[in-house]
C-alpha cells in the first residue's frame, strides 16, 4: 500500500469502535510493542475495501499458554470508508500454511 493509503487506514481504524476493537485484540494479546514490526496490505481482488494490519514480533507473544506465535494479523472489511467488520488470525509454526495468504505489494 502507498504512504497515503496506509495513511488512510490509519484514519479508518482509529475513527471507528472496530478499527478500535482491533488494536485492543492486539494489545490484549502483547503485539502493541516498538519492537514488533507493522505492515499493511490490500486485499488482491477487493482492494481497499479490504486490508490486513500485520503485525510481527521476534518473540511468542499471546495470551495461551500452551501456543504462543509471533505473528498476528487483523483483516479489516470496510463499506463507505468505515469498518464494518474485522478477523483475527494468529499465525505459528504449525498453522503458517492455513492463514490468509498475504498479497504482493
Amino acid at each position: 500500500m502507498t504512504e497515503a493509503e496506509v495513511e488512510r487506514a490509519w484514519d479508518s481504524i482509529l475513527n471507528t469502535p472496530l478499527g478500535i476493537a482491533g488494536l485492543n485484540q492486539l494489545a490484549i494479546e502483547g503485539f502493541i510493542n516498538p519492537t514488533c514490526e507493522k505492515s499493511f496490505y490490500a486485499h488482491e481482488d477487493y482492494g481497499l475495501m479490504q486490508f490486513i494490519l500485520r503485525v510481527e514480533c521476534n518473540s511468542d507473544r499471546g495470551v495461551s499458554t500452551a501456543l504462543g506465535y509471533d505473528e498476528m494479523r487483523i483483516i479489516y472489511s470496510l463499506f463507505e470508508s468505515n469498518i464494518e467488520d474485522f478477523e483475527v488470525e494468529r499465525v505459528h509454526q504449525e498453522n503458517r500454511q492455513n492463514v490468509t495468504p498475504l498479497p504482493t505489494n
